[in-house]
């Protein structure tokens, strides 16, 4: 570095988590998209099928569904607190269940950009 570069540091709290969200329903393209866009932005993508599938040992698909919501909001939480970002790749194919995750992720300073 030379003596006229400086190193400008942002408070925390500046920056703000980006969190992409991939929604709509099943066989339209959601993994594919999301894959290529985290691939092209060097960010990390979750894909509930991903956490679903790990819940194999409950038969209900509402508790399972449950459980995949339940680990998101606790990741997308570690998400926000490092001032990272992510895309998902979620269905939330009910408005009020999209609604509810950007009120969610703006009152914990998150910025949440939905694509459908």
């Amino acid at each position: 570095m030379s003596s006229q570069e400086t190193i400008v540091m942002k408070p925390r709290g500046e920056t703000i988590s980006k969190i992409i969200l991939f929604r709509g329903k099943a066989g339209t393209g959601k993994s594919t998209l999301s894959s290529e866009l985290g691939k092209r932005l060097a960010i990390p993508v979750l894909h509930k099928d991903d956490i679903y599938s790990v819940a194999d040992y409950v038969s209900r698909h509402s508790v399972r569904n449950k459980i995949c919501f339940d680990i998101l909001y606790r990741f997308l939480q570690t998400v926000i607190d490092s001032n990272a970002a992510i895309i998902l790749d979620f269905g939330l194919n009910h408005i009020d269940d999209a609604r509810r995750l950007k009120n969610w992720i703006e009152d914990r300073g998150g910025e949440l950009k939905s694509l459908l």
